[in-house]
């Protein structure tokens, strides 16, 4: 006889489980989405900060969170933003303590701060002591550990580009073990937003200080405001109309960033007038974060809507692999050349031309053969294109750092994973481009892998796709 009860109990269980996974994906989803709504406000580094600090303490139920710009002249982290749970706030009125008001300094003294801020790496510590010794009285550290629910600090470095902007840092009511992947995987994936948003908006402030020293352009900058209040304005509207979770989504972060890419095109572009030069090399800064901005915001649409089980890829027939592997080459030649190191492409044969999402597959193959490039330090990479019993084979071969053995299963699998060794050489990646690559060569019904004999010898990328 079946158990009914038992099997509907599984199945009820089951079902709560899937939708509390749901639930907090989908509160993370919009906690990232309520930050990139603050890039469209005309709101200062601080009033950034201040808002960046309030929806992440509110939305990840931290006990605080916080903001640091690093001085390097002084060797020191700058508050810029604290908020506070309600029940550490009235704690730290008791022993009359204030995050905002305690400068960090001696950094390259102090062991914990120094692996955040000088070696670009996360640090964790149950021991508030670590980060305010130097700054505060033990006594005062003292009370706020003993009379608070803190329990983890969390200090990750927000880093842009070449360079260190500050630190952000959680302050945890749980003991950092106990958070799982998608949270570990969230909190990083928040930090570079917040780097973003931060970065915005101190060029934001750098064209607005040198327009106002230079008295022109300010009719462009007037112009720019109200494009950017209509394009919020414009986002609001679609807030209320749409109601499916993704397309909310997608207009939220997007609509806003290629109005002012957009914006900014015109300004290079002269259409507003000739614009001085001191001017435009701000202006370049901007568009080429707004840039980088954008690139984010689709790759993690992108990742979520796999993760979601929705179907992204558009597949047309007669696409030209040969031909778009040439370009994508071509896209990444000055890079390769600028390390020293050699980018070949090698064609075997006759190649049929297969359906594929041409935009969508060039993203991927992007992904893995930067990666090559980016952790090939000499030698070089060489891409190879053949045909074979049906199926269309790209190999890219690199001489650079290899890749752990225990590393090779989850290349394609995880999000946010990278490595120790490859943080080393390049801190600031996301972590999603392999996971993105994968998941859009399985929407061409392909396959990806990779080998690799070890750390120091090389690794080779194989991607297979249908012909047909």
């Amino acid at each position: 006889m079946f158990d009914f009860p038992n099997i509907n109990k599984k199945l009820t269980e089951r079902l709560y489980e899937q939708n509390l996974d749901f639930a907090a994906k989908n509160k993370i989803f919009i906690l990232i989405q309520s930050l990139y709504r603050t890039s469209v406000l005309a709101l200062s580094p601080e009033g950034i900060a201040k808002e960046v600090t309030n929806i992440v303490c509110k939305g990840l139920n931290l006990e605080f969170s916080g903001l640091f710009l690093f001085k390097k002249d002084i060797d020191s982290l700058v508050p810029l933003s604290f908020s506070e749970s309600v029940t550490l706030s009235k704690t730290l009125q008791i022993i009359n303590f204030n995050f905002k008001g305690v400068k960090l300094s001696e950094i390259s003294k102090n062991d914990f701060l120094k692996k955040v801020v000088y070696d670009w790496v996360e640090n964790v510590t149950a021991n508030p002591l670590d980060i305010w010794k130097n700054s505060v009285s033990v006594e005062t550290v003292e009370k706020m550990k003993t009379q608070s629910r803190i329990r983890d600090i969390v200090l990750y470095p927000l880093i842009t580009g070449n360079k260190i902007l500050g630190a952000m840092v959680f302050g945890l009511n749980i003991d950092n073990v106990t958070l799982n992947d998608f949270e570990k995987s969230s909190m990083k994936n928040i930090v570079e937003v917040v780097t973003l948003l931060l970065d915005k908006a101190y060029a934001d402030k750098n064209l607005q200080v040198s327009y106002e020293i230079e008295k022109k352009g300010k009719e462009q900058m007037e112009q720019a405001y109200k494009i950017e209040k209509k394009a919020k304005e414009d986002v609001q509207e679609l807030d209320k109309n749409k109601t499916e979770f993704m397309l909310i989504t997608q207009h939220h972060l997007r609509t806003p960033l290629s109005v002012n890419a957009g914006f900014l095109d015109l300004l290079t572009q002269g259409e507003f007038g000739k614009i001085p030069k001191k001017i435009n090399n701000i202006i370049l800064e901007l568009q080429e974060s707004t840039i980088k901005e954008i690139k984010v915001v689709n790759e993690l649409l992108d990742v979520s809507s796999y993760q979601l089980g929705k179907e992204v890829t558009e597949l047309v027939p007669g696409i030209d692999i040969a031909d778009l592997l040439n370009e994508t080459l071509k896209d990444l030649k000055v890079q390769a050349k600028n390390k020293g190191i050699y980018l070949k492409f090698e064609k075997e044969g006759s190649i049929p031309k297969i359906p594929a999402d041409r935009t969508k597959l060039k993203l991927a193959l992007t992904n893995i053969i930067d990666d090559c490039v980016k952790y090939t330090k000499q030698g070089g990479v060489t891409v190879t294109l053949k045909s074979e019993n049906n199926k269309m084979i790209i190999l890219v071969k690199d001489t650079g750092m290899g890749i752990a053995k225990e590393a090779l299963p989850h290349l394609f699998n995880q999000t946010f994973h990278r490595s120790a060794e490859a943080q080393k050489i390049f801190a600031v990646g996301k972590g999603i481009g392999l996971f993105l690559s994968g998941k859009i060569i399985e929407g061409h019904h392909g396959k990806v892998w990779a080998e690799s004999e070890g750390q120091g010898r090389g690794a080779v990328f194989h991607i297979e796709l249908p012909v047909v």
